[in-house]
């Protein structure tokens, strides 16, 4: 199956490890490197929001919260990052790029499951404009 743009209205949220927050807990440009080691990256893992069904957004993340905890070991100090795909679409014009996307990638196990795409040239810059995007922060466990 083809990869699925995500609306600009839509939201996708992004684990970041406890040491990729601050000490106010603010998510910091470390949560968006793309990895390289062992194997690169070809896009950064996120979650769909809107995928989860539910009245209101703190709902959606405890839902969210539940399935990541059966793939990742979630951290009280690690928090989930919420980004709105348009902003993140955005992200091309701040680093005059044309190739920054934002698809789905649902597996069996997660239908959710969605990736930003960046220009390998223009990783380390999009780290820092896509912390700078994050519009509210949840705990990493609820």
């Amino acid at each position: 199956m083809s990869p699925t743009p995500l609306d600009g209205a839509d939201h996708v949220v992004r684990y970041c490890r406890p040491r990729t927050v601050d000490s106010q807990g603010r998510v910091t440009s470390a949560a968006f490197v793309f990895r390289t080691t062992p194997n690169r990256e070809h896009f950064l893992s996120v979650n769909w929001l809107e995928y989860f069904q539910a009245a209101t957004r703190k709902e959606r993340v405890r839902l969210l919260r539940e399935l990541l905890g059966r793939k990742l070991r979630l951290s009280q100090k690690g928090r989930l990052g919420v980004l709105q795909v348009g902003c993140v679409r955005g992200l091309a014009q701040d680093s005059a790029t044309d190739s920054v996307r934002v698809e789905r990638h649902p597996s069996h196990d997660d239908h959710s499951h969605a990736g930003i795409h960046v220009a390998s040239e223009q990783e380390v810059a999009a780290a820092v404009v896509l912390a700078n995007l994050v519009e509210e922060v949840f705990p990493g466990t609820g």
